[in-house]
């Protein structure tokens, strides 16, 4: 049998930190943050509790490494340059709102970990560090949008926009068979096309 490539060896370290993070949100939402120790989740997911720390340093960074995962969709298609005009068009900016609707299909129970242990004292402390910088990225993002589209009050629309976003994705996780997803994202197309 030949030996492992380092290709092989990265996809089994990634599939071994993907099921770590699976354990541990249902953990997390089950027992509760604080009941759930690092032991715990190494005896579930089968890895020996000094390996598990190979590859998070704490339960902490466990933590913020899946909530990282939550969020990140909502900033992956923006430049990290948010100076960069030529990426804030309108067109961009239907891409992006597509793009908003077809990962919330895809990340349902991401979101509905996120919003079902968000409340625990120590988790909310935790996550609260971490918004504050996500939000600013992706509020300034989203400002920078409004301004290139000649928007009167940009910093008005981003709230206006962020809350129908924040708004949908809520509804949409606890009621994703009865919610009208597409008409949701139609209507808010078609809102922002006549605006602009």
């Amino acid at each position: 049998m030949a030996p492992r490539t380092e290709k092989e060896f990265e996809k089994i370290r990634q599939d071994k930190k993907e099921l770590i993070k699976q354990t541990a949100m249902e953990l997390f939402a089950e027992k509760g943050y604080h009941n759930t120790s690092i032991s715990l989740i190494a005896q579930k997911t089968s890895i020996s509790k000094g390996l598990l720390y190979n590859y998070f340093t704490n339960k902490e960074q466990l933590l913020l490494d899946i909530i990282e995962d939550i969020f990140r969709y909502y900033t992956v298609t923006f430049s990290e340059d948010v100076n960069k005009k030529e990426d804030y068009t309108k067109e961009a900016f239907f891409d992006y709102i597509n793009y908003i609707f077809e990962e919330l299909k895809s990340s349902t129970n991401k979101l509905k970990f996120y919003y079902a242990i968000y409340f625990q004292k120590e988790v909310e402390q935790i996550i609260k560090k971490y918004e504050k910088v996500f939000f600013e990225r992706i509020y300034s993002m989203l400002i920078k949008y409004f301004q290139n589209m000649n928007c009167e009050n940009p910093e008005e629309e981003m709230i206006y926009f962020s809350t129908i976003i924040e708004g949908t994705a809520l509804e949409y996780v606890y009621m994703p068979d009865y919610f009208p997803l597409e008409v949701i994202k139609k209507k808010i197309i078609e809102y922002y096309k006549m605006k602009f």
